[in-house]
């Protein structure tokens, strides 16, 4: 396989990863990933420590840690605080947009979605999650087309991958139909 020589050619062609020939910071000459413009195989060294040496003998004394971390921003912010915190983070991560963003897309679509025009439920569904409806994006250019309820969403996927999905499932759905 042909890899694109630098960080913008990947980009653009959409690969995932590149080679320039040119040795990391840490002196390998490997392939590098586009997202993270990181080498190979400092990924794997690094990813390689993570439960080796230290991490795996001080195991608990880690968890620890987090444990507490976790403790403190429950006392700090409360429940509903770190969960405002985990969207917008989430949000931004995932889609590059803020919670504000998202707002006025809702309030655009009129708090519906964008589709079959449901509202959200406040009943907590699958994951915990309650009265929020999905980013839609492509995934391709990672552009945010708008806000769907979990089932358009789905469906969002399959057309994505299948341009004539639609009319697949209607003639599968109509060879079952009773007349």
């Amino acid at each position: 396989m042909n890899l694109p020589g630098s960080h913008v050619e990947a980009s653009a062609s959409g690969s995932a990863r590149y080679f320039t020939g040119k040795p990391c910071a840490r002196g390998h000459v490997a392939e590098r990933f586009t997202a993270a413009r990181a080498c190979i195989e400092c990924h794997r060294e690094l990813n390689g420590r993570w439960m080796t040496g230290d991490r795996l003998k001080n195991r608990d004394k880690y968890l620890a840690i987090e444990s507490a971390s976790r403790e403190k921003a429950m006392r700090d912010l409360g429940v509903h605080g770190v969960k405002a915190r985990s969207r917008k983070y989430n949000l931004w991560h995932n889609y590059k947009i803020t919670t504000e963003q998202y707002d006025a897309l809702l309030l655009e679509q009129g708090g519906v979605c964008a589709i079959c025009e449901a509202v959200p439920s406040n009943k907590p569904g699958p994951a915990g999650r309650s009265g929020y409806l999905h980013v839609d994006h492509d995934h391709s250019t990672g552009v945010v087309r708008g806000l769907l309820c979990n089932t358009c969403n789905q469906g969002m996927v399959c057309v994505d991958r299948c341009a004539d999905w639609p009319a697949r499932a209607a003639l599968y759905s109509s060879k079952y139909r009773r007349a």
